[in-house]
């Protein structure tokens, strides 16, 4: 019956992301943290990474960072998931001290993989543990079923 539990969630959790994929990332992404501090995103390998790319021009970027910020709070005491808000024109600490957001706001210091961001804002891209693309999406997303799906990639992925 457990397992029959787990396979279910996993069908639900799936049906209901929008672009699943299994293609292998080999990229890695150059950012900039908040205080300029360099982090490359290969150093981050062995965790799921939940990536934001948006911009303060973007009316439906700032429209959903209320669910994203909300998602990072859930998370944001787990060792083996890490938020990437990626800030494209660099204008958002104003705007995030506005609205008391604390997940943390990176820059793009380098090339973008086209896998990951198509110039589409908003964007969410979600790479598993494994290094597997599961979510892509350009455009406005629902995040309420982002949490029981992040928890299974966070327990079942390796």
């Amino acid at each position: 019956m457990y397992r029959f539990l787990i396979i279910f969630t996993l069908f639900i959790a799936f049906i209901h992301t929008p672009a699943l994929s299994q293609q292998p990332v080999t990229d890695s992404l150059l950012l900039l943290t908040a205080d300029h501090k360099p982090l490359n995103t290969a150093s981050l390998r062995g965790k799921v990474l939940f990536f934001n790319f948006w911009a303060t021009s973007c009316i439906p970027c700032k429209e959903e960072m209320p669910d994203i910020n909300n998602l990072y709070l859930h998370f944001k005491d787990s060792s083996n998931i890490a938020f990437l808000s990626i800030d494209v024109d660099g204008n958002s600490a104003a705007f995030m001290k506005a609205h008391n957001y604390t997940i943390p706001v990176y820059t793009i210091d380098g090339p973008v993989p086209p896998t990951w961001f198509r110039g589409v804002l908003p964007a969410t891209v979600v790479i598993t543990r494994s290094g597997q693309l599961a979510v892509s999406v350009d455009g406005r997303d629902n995040y309420e079923h982002y949490i029981g799906y992040l928890n299974l990639l966070r327990a079942y992925t390796n």
